[in-house]
């Protein structure tokens, strides 16, 4: 079954040696792109190494989402941590492709690679 825009927004939040890694899934779509930008601004904050987002259950990112990205890159930056995306769903990938976020985005193929800050494969390397 694939989300559309509307569809609820899940987010989880652990921690893992010392990153806080935030599972997305759902869609980022206008009506929920604050609550999401929040969130991650909180999960920067929080985290020691690294903040991780992993994007496989995200099926949908509106304009605000990418946004809200932004804004964790960047609250990430002034703490001198990396952030890292982790599996963006096809559909997620061509935004991110489309909008070269993927060139300045560093995207992991999986979450344990994002915490050993691992680049394999076709993604980023940042």
């Amino acid at each position: 079954m694939s989300s559309a825009p509307g569809e609820l927004l899940s987010v989880s939040i652990d921690s893992r040696e010392g990153s806080i890694v935030v599972t997305v899934s759902g869609s980022a779509d206008m009506d929920q792109v604050d609550a999401l930008a929040m969130q991650l601004r909180q999960a920067a904050l929080e985290a020691d190494e690294a903040l991780i987002l992993d994007l496989g259950g995200l099926s949908f990112i509106c304009s605000g989402g990418l946004g809200a990205l932004l804004q964790a890159r960047n609250a990430c930056q002034e703490h001198g941590l990396p952030l890292r995306l982790v599996a963006p769903s096809p559909a997620v990938m061509d935004v991110l492709h489309t909008t070269r976020l993927d060139r300045v985005l560093p995207i992991f193929a999986t979450v344990d690679d994002a915490v050993a800050g691992v680049v394999t494969g076709r993604v980023a390397d940042h």
